[in-house]
């Protein structure tokens, strides 16, 4: 994992982290409508963007290598 995608995962399991501390003191409706319409979302698309951001940066690894 490259240096920027190593650093969305290492702040989004902070984020999801402090979330499952909120949510012990948050516990009503709004609660679960937060998470299930702003955080759940945000899981999948930061898993594509390490994803992709991974295999750009290998790509132009390669495209670097290939130029020189």
């Amino acid at each position: 994992m490259s240096g920027n995608a190593a650093r969305l995962a290492a702040l989004t399991r902070d984020l999801f982290e402090r979330w499952r501390q909120t949510r012990s003191d948050w516990r009503d409706t709004r609660a679960l409508q937060f998470e299930k319409d702003h955080l759940e979302p945000l899981e999948d698309a930061v898993k594509s963007a390490v994803r992709g951001t991974t295999e750009l940066e290998a790509l132009l690894q390669q495209i670097r290598r290939d130029c020189e």
